[in-house]
């Protein structure tokens, strides 16, 4: 398949299509030095292009797939910024999101997050990859993101799980103001997506004035993940142990 590639290239297939080509030809041949070789030869090619703005939309965006492929999200990333509008709802803003968490920048996943909520787009999908991308770097802010999306129009079942989350940071971070035991404001079991949600919900719900609250949530907890460990050990920390 190379060698058709090569011979192709000067009479209908040019650049950076070929490089690109190569790459996703040496990728499947698990072969990563070779395909990072091309897929950077590729993306010098676009930038070149960019720089002289005779750069096509779909090219830049087929070259940034190919660098995100051969592992090369720096690079891709380089692209996408180029092609996505900030605050904008886009076909980018996925793989852009994608590259940015790939390589580590956390700071561009966390804006381009903001400036869609900025922008009106109270995105559940976003807003998840924002909360989640903050924690790692600062459970503070986090619980401050949490509190002003809970003054935001968001469905009941979101509304649930971000008062829970903010209360489960609220007690590693010595905050009782914050932690809600009101079980109305919080997922059901029958509402928890993971035993590990459910856990979380056992021990904020721990804080409740009433024991038994926690007990009865633990045990309806298990009945939905009895094969979860995790589940059999909210029961376990309910009661004490």
């Amino acid at each position: 398949a190379e060698g058709l590639v090569t011979e192709a290239s000067p009479l209908g297939l040019p650049t950076p299509e070929r490089e690109m080509l190569l790459s996703n030809i040496r990728f499947s041949q698990k072969n990563r030095a070779d395909a990072q070789k091309y897929a950077k030869e590729a993306h010098g090619i676009v930038i070149k292009s960019i720089t002289d703005k005779s750069a096509s939309r779909p090219i830049v965006a087929r070259t940034a797939m190919a660098l995100l492929q051969a592992e090369l999200p720096a690079l891709a990333l380089e692209l996408w910024l180029h092609l996505y509008v900030p605050g904008t709802v886009s076909l980018e803003l996925d793989p852009l999101i994608n590259s940015a968490q790939a390589c580590g920048k956390f700071d561009i996943t966390l804006g381009m997050c903001k400036a869609l909520r900025e922008k009106g787009y109270f995105l559940r999908k976003y807003m998840e990859v924002e909360i989640a991308t903050l924690e790692s770097i600062s459970p503070q802010r986090t619980v401050e993101l949490l509190s002003d999306l809970l003054q935001r129009s968001v469905d009941e079942s979101f509304r649930r799980e971000l008062y829970l989350h903010r209360s489960y940071l609220a007690i590693n971070l010595n905050l009782p103001e914050l932690i809600d035991t009101d079980l109305s404001h919080l997922p059901q079991p029958t509402d928890a997506k993971s035993a590990q949600m459910g856990r979380a919900a056992v021990l904020v719900l721990q804080r409740h004035p009433d024991p038994i609250v926690a007990v009865r949530y633990a045990y309806d907890l298990f009945r939905k993940f009895p094969d979860d460990v995790l589940s059999y050990v909210s029961v376990l920390q309910s009661v004490g142990f």
